[in-house]
């Protein structure tokens, strides 16, 4: 049903327009990490909260969630802001933190809030803001974290599994809770959540930073994360969602563009990964602006409290691979602290990038142990669509209890697990393995690899 509807942007000044509309646009927005190394997924979806709010979703229909500790870390050099993009021409960087209204926070971001808010379901989101999209509506859901075959992590509990998620997906068409529904994933190896399980006719479009089989890319690292003359120390963004982002940022692009061109244009531009397209192609054509705003809503040029000209200010050069992100931070650290004369504070940054390695080395000799020599040359096969759903679940349970939970770097080799269940091994083989391999080669101290530092 068509609907008469007063929506109120504010810049400097309160803008209002009344409009008419079919159906209204509600948006999931998630960043599934924590710690000051991670800064760039938490800028990264306080950025598409702006862009949601700034082109007329209502408040109250983007539920953004983000554990919201990279602002306030102890090594973040401006207290209480978040900045996804440097501002290297002399004018003012952009916080995206300010006005960033998170609705789970800390230990409420988990999966189960996660698909609990998009099956609507409040009891099992704890009480808070859920998804209320009726038959008549649009969905965005933008996803940025680290990810790995058939899962992308979350910063507290179990991460989001492809068949939790699919299964999620697949209710919300049952139950029509939208009309169209776009999907945005930011992560590693993302694609392996919907190659061979996302249905290509259920109104459902999705595009992902990765194939199966490869890394995404964090962007604006080293000297391109400066912002107002102060080297922020870790990377501001991620490769495919600047390239999303600031498309979306242009006025002109945002007004015209349809999602199939967005997304040939972050195919073109994201150079380190392959950007992936799943789902169904029959909303190729549907206006931008019908998932990531409102139709009609006369929106605020170009991004908030900074520039609204008609060309990008920025262009990333400077990535780096997500799994080296933390390494690369804490070495970046380090030279801040030294060049600051502070050396207490480089001691303890250089002796963190040591644990690092540490772990990095013990992960890379438990997994080999667990996949085996025999398995070396499948591992590095490009992975079939997943199918062997449930082993993957129960053997990644089982692998985490015997090695701890997955850290940002060794979430590399969860392919091992994903290479075996769909080699025809049993969850109970692997489990086996790894709590032989883990109990010779990643003594306690180096199980997730996280240090009190960064």
């Amino acid at each position: 049903m068509a609907r008469r509807v007063l929506v109120c942007a504010s810049l400097l000044t309160i803008q209002c327009v009344f409009f008419v509309t079919a159906g209204e646009t509600w948006a999931v927005v998630v960043a599934g990490s924590r710690y000051f190394y991670n800064y760039r997924h938490q800028a990264d979806v306080c950025r598409a909260y702006h862009i949601l709010r700034r082109n007329g979703v209502a408040d109250d229909r983007v539920i953004l969630m983000s554990y919201d500790d990279a602002a306030t870390a102890p090594d973040n050099p401006v207290p209480g802001t978040l900045f996804n993009e440097p501002s290297p021409d002399g004018r003012p960087g952009w916080d995206v933190r300010h006005n960033c209204d998170i609705d789970y926070s800390g230990r409420d971001v988990t999966a189960e809030h996660f698909l609990a808010v998009l099956r609507g379901n409040a009891t099992a989101a704890g009480g808070g803001p859920v998804l209320r999209s009726t038959a008549e509506d649009r969905v965005f859901v933008y996803f940025a974290d680290h990810g790995a075959p058939g899962l992308i992590a979350m910063p507290v509990g179990e991460p989001v599994y492809a068949d939790d998620f699919n299964s999620a997906l697949k209710f919300m068409a049952e139950q029509r809770m939208f009309a169209e529904m776009a999907l945005y994933v930011e992560a590693c190896e993302s694609g392996s959540m919907f190659e061979g399980l996302l249905p290509e006719h259920d109104k459902i479009w999705a595009i992902t930073a990765a194939n199966p089989d490869e890394s995404s890319w964090g962007t604006y690292c080293d000297a391109e994360d400066t912002v107002n003359g102060v080297d922020i120390g870790t990377c501001l963004g991620d490769l495919f969602s600047i390239n999303w982002m600031e498309d979306s940022d242009l006025p002109a692009e945002f007004h015209t563009e349809t999602l199939d061109m967005q997304f040939s244009t972050v195919k073109t531009e994201t150079t380190l990964s392959h950007v992936m397209f799943y789902g169904d192609r029959s909303l190729n054509a549907r206006p931008i602006t019908e998932f990531q705003g409102v139709p009609e809503f006369p929106s605020l040029q170009g991004r908030l409290g900074a520039k609204g000209g008609a060309e990008r200010r920025n262009r990333p050069g400077v990535a780096v691979d997500s799994r080296d992100v933390k390494l690369h931070t804490l070495r970046r650290l380090q030279r801040r602290s030294e060049a600051a004369g502070d050396v207490s504070g480089a001691a303890a940054y250089a002796a963190a990038a040591r644990a690092e390695e540490t772990h990095r080395a013990a992960a890379d000799r438990a997994f080999a142990a667990i996949a085996g020599a025999a398995l070396a040359a499948v591992a590095a096969a490009p992975l079939p669509p997943l199918a062997e759903l449930a082993c993957h679940k129960r053997a990644h349970r089982g692998v985490t209890a015997a090695c701890g939970p997955y850290s940002d770097y060794s979430l590399k080799h969860a392919r091992v697990v994903a290479v075996l269940c769909e080699s025809g091994y049993s969850a109970d083989a692997i489990i086996a393995a790894a709590d032989a391999a883990c109990a010779a080669h990643m003594p306690t101290s180096l199980f997730s690899g996280e240090t009190a530092i960064a």
